[in-house]
């Protein structure tokens, strides 16, 4: 029921974002209506709400605002596939964690394209799932073709590797279990702890199990 209650808060604060927004913005640090249509659909994608994942994620897409780029330039400076970033004056450290890249995107189009291939496998539409699969694996040269399940998961570590949202997949997938080596405990490391500053402040506000 707090799952529930939380979605639709997040849905209800970016459709109201979306809807004050304009379509464009000057640069990827302010957020416009694409950008907040690009977070709409990770939010249904992890709330495996796939119709509505779809749905947002084509519009963004078929907007034509964001094109993808050519390998190795999608993290250069105004590269035409970034949607929303702040990371102009990054430091040094936290750049070399993230691969020496020019740019650190909290939105790219990639995972736009990826949660259109998944939303639309997992609804059946394979066709269309296809088509989003091939546009990024064929510039990677991503070696399975076609397009299922395990493919699109696969394509999605390949891609995304430290941008923030692979952990969530495997979350939404379901194989975290997969990281028991590494110290994932079920039932815990599902969520994140609430910091102790947020929970003094709201005294009737519980710490996630485990923590």
């Amino acid at each position: 029921q707090n799952r529930a209650a939380v979605y639709t808060y997040i849905t209800t604060e970016l459709q109201e974002a979306a809807a004050a927004l304009p379509a464009n913005s000057n640069g990827v640090v302010n957020l416009n209506s694409l950008s907040v249509g690009a977070l709409s659909a990770k939010a249904a994608l992890l709330d495996k709400k796939y119709a509505e994942a779809a749905n947002y994620a084509e519009s963004v897409i078929n907007a034509g605002r964001y094109t993808l780029t050519n390998l190795g330039t999608e993290f250069n400076v105004n590269s035409a596939e970034i949607i929303w970033d702040n990371s102009a004056g990054m430091d040094a450290s936290i750049k070399s964690y993230f691969y020496q890249r020019a740019t650190l995107p909290y939105l790219r189009l990639t995972e736009v394209y990826l949660i259109a291939a998944e939303a639309n496998f997992l609804l059946g539409n394979t066709t269309k799932a296809q088509s989003f699969y091939t546009a990024i694996g064929q510039r990677s040269g991503y070696g399975p073709s076609t397009v299922s399940i395990a493919n699109i998961r696969s394509l999605w570590n390949n891609e995304l590797r430290r941008e923030g949202s692979i952990y969530s997949s495997i979350l939404r997938w379901g194989t975290a279990q997969t990281l028991s080596s590494r110290g994932f405990v079920e039932g815990k490391h599902n969520r994140f702890p609430i910091p102790q500053n947020v929970i003094d402040t709201n005294p009737q506000m519980r710490q996630n199990p485990g923590y």
